[in-house]
Protein backbone atom coordinates (compact mmCIF):
# COMPACT_ATOMS: atom_id res chain seq x y z
CA UNK A 1 0.00 0.00 0.00
CA UNK A 2 2.74 2.61 0.71
CA UNK A 3 4.09 2.02 -2.79
CA UNK A 4 0.83 3.29 -4.26
CA UNK A 5 0.52 6.30 -1.97
CA UNK A 6 3.64 8.11 -3.16
CA UNK A 7 2.84 8.14 -6.89
CA UNK A 8 -0.80 9.02 -6.26
CA UNK A 9 0.20 11.84 -3.91
CA UNK A 10 2.61 13.19 -6.52
CA UNK A 11 -0.06 13.03 -9.20
CA UNK A 12 -2.55 14.82 -6.97
CA UNK A 13 0.00 17.48 -6.06
CA UNK A 14 0.80 18.01 -9.74
CA UNK A 15 -2.87 18.40 -10.61
CA UNK A 16 -3.40 20.92 -7.83
CA UNK A 17 -0.34 22.97 -8.74
CA UNK A 18 -1.36 22.97 -12.42
CA UNK A 19 -4.69 24.55 -11.51
CA UNK A 20 -3.15 27.12 -9.17
CA UNK A 21 -3.37 30.04 -11.62
CA UNK A 22 -7.02 29.27 -12.34
CA UNK A 23 -7.78 29.10 -8.60
CA UNK A 24 -6.12 32.46 -8.00
CA UNK A 25 -8.20 33.98 -10.78
CA UNK A 26 -11.38 32.35 -9.43
CA UNK A 27 -10.67 33.66 -5.93
CA UNK A 28 -10.10 37.18 -7.27
CA UNK A 29 -13.36 37.11 -9.24
CA UNK A 30 -15.24 35.82 -6.19
CA UNK A 31 -13.70 38.58 -4.05
CA UNK A 32 -14.73 41.13 -6.65
CA UNK A 33 -18.33 40.00 -6.37
CA UNK A 34 -18.21 40.20 -2.58
CA UNK A 35 -17.35 36.68 -1.47
CA UNK A 36 -15.71 36.51 1.92
CA UNK A 37 -12.48 34.67 2.63
CA UNK A 38 -14.50 32.17 4.68
CA UNK A 39 -16.84 31.43 1.76
CA UNK A 40 -13.92 30.92 -0.64
CA UNK A 41 -12.19 28.57 1.82
CA UNK A 42 -15.44 26.63 2.25
CA UNK A 43 -15.88 26.30 -1.52
CA UNK A 44 -12.29 25.02 -1.93
CA UNK A 45 -12.78 22.68 1.04
CA UNK A 46 -15.96 21.28 -0.51
CA UNK A 47 -14.34 20.84 -3.91
CA UNK A 48 -11.34 18.98 -2.50
CA UNK A 49 -13.48 16.83 -0.20
CA UNK A 50 -15.64 15.72 -3.13
CA UNK A 51 -12.54 15.07 -5.25
CA UNK A 52 -10.98 13.01 -2.44
CA UNK A 53 -14.17 11.03 -1.86
CA UNK A 54 -14.61 10.17 -5.53
CA UNK A 55 -10.96 9.18 -5.85
CA UNK A 56 -11.04 7.04 -2.71
CA UNK A 57 -14.30 5.34 -3.72
CA UNK A 58 -12.86 4.54 -7.13
CA UNK A 59 -9.74 3.11 -5.46
CA UNK A 60 -11.86 0.97 -3.12
CA UNK A 61 -14.08 -0.37 -5.91
CA UNK A 62 -11.28 -0.99 -8.42
CA UNK A 63 -9.00 -2.51 -5.80
CA UNK A 64 -11.73 -4.77 -4.46
CA UNK A 65 -12.68 -6.01 -7.93
CA UNK A 66 -9.05 -6.72 -8.77
CA UNK A 67 -8.49 -8.46 -5.43
CA UNK A 68 -11.64 -10.52 -5.89
CA UNK A 69 -10.58 -11.83 -9.30
CA UNK A 70 -7.04 -12.57 -8.18
CA UNK A 71 -8.12 -14.33 -5.00
CA UNK A 72 -11.13 -16.24 -6.33
CA UNK A 73 -10.15 -16.97 -9.92
CA UNK A 74 -6.36 -17.24 -9.77
CA UNK A 75 -5.54 -18.35 -6.23
CA UNK A 76 -8.86 -20.17 -5.62
CA UNK A 77 -9.27 -18.60 -2.19
CA UNK A 78 -12.16 -16.88 -0.47
CA UNK A 79 -12.59 -13.12 -0.83
CA UNK A 80 -13.52 -11.00 2.19
CA UNK A 81 -14.30 -7.29 1.98
CA UNK A 82 -13.07 -5.35 5.02
CA UNK A 83 -15.37 -2.40 5.60
CA UNK A 84 -13.14 -0.86 8.27
CA UNK A 85 -10.18 -0.78 5.89
CA UNK A 86 -12.40 0.74 3.20
CA UNK A 87 -13.57 3.38 5.69
CA UNK A 88 -9.99 4.22 6.63
CA UNK A 89 -9.04 4.50 2.96
CA UNK A 90 -12.00 6.81 2.37
CA UNK A 91 -11.16 9.00 5.38
CA UNK A 92 -7.45 9.19 4.58
CA UNK A 93 -8.18 9.93 0.93
CA UNK A 94 -10.48 12.81 1.79
CA UNK A 95 -8.15 14.20 4.47
CA UNK A 96 -5.08 14.00 2.24
CA UNK A 97 -6.83 15.63 -0.71
CA UNK A 98 -8.23 18.45 1.41
CA UNK A 99 -4.88 19.05 3.13
CA UNK A 100 -2.82 19.03 -0.06
CA UNK A 101 -5.44 21.03 -1.93
CA UNK A 102 -5.76 23.78 0.66
CA UNK A 103 -1.99 23.97 1.09
CA UNK A 104 -1.59 24.37 -2.65
CA UNK A 105 -4.24 27.06 -3.00
CA UNK A 106 -3.73 29.05 0.20
CA UNK A 107 -1.86 31.74 -1.70
CA UNK A 108 -4.91 32.27 -3.89
CA UNK A 109 -6.70 33.78 -0.92
CA UNK A 110 -4.07 36.46 -0.47
CA UNK A 111 -3.94 37.52 -4.11
CA UNK A 112 -4.45 41.23 -4.72
CA UNK A 113 -7.56 41.84 -6.80
CA UNK A 114 -6.25 44.82 -8.76
CA UNK A 115 -2.98 43.14 -9.76
CA UNK A 116 -4.67 40.03 -11.07
CA UNK A 117 -7.43 41.83 -12.97
CA UNK A 118 -4.94 44.21 -14.64
CA UNK A 119 -2.65 41.44 -15.86
CA UNK A 120 -3.33 40.06 -19.38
Amino acid sequence: MPQALLPSSLALGGEISAGRHARIYDAVILKTFGATRRLIIFSYLSEFAILGAITALFAIVAGSIAAYFVLVEVMEMEFTFFTRVAGVILAVGIAATVSIGLAGTWSALGAKVALILRSP
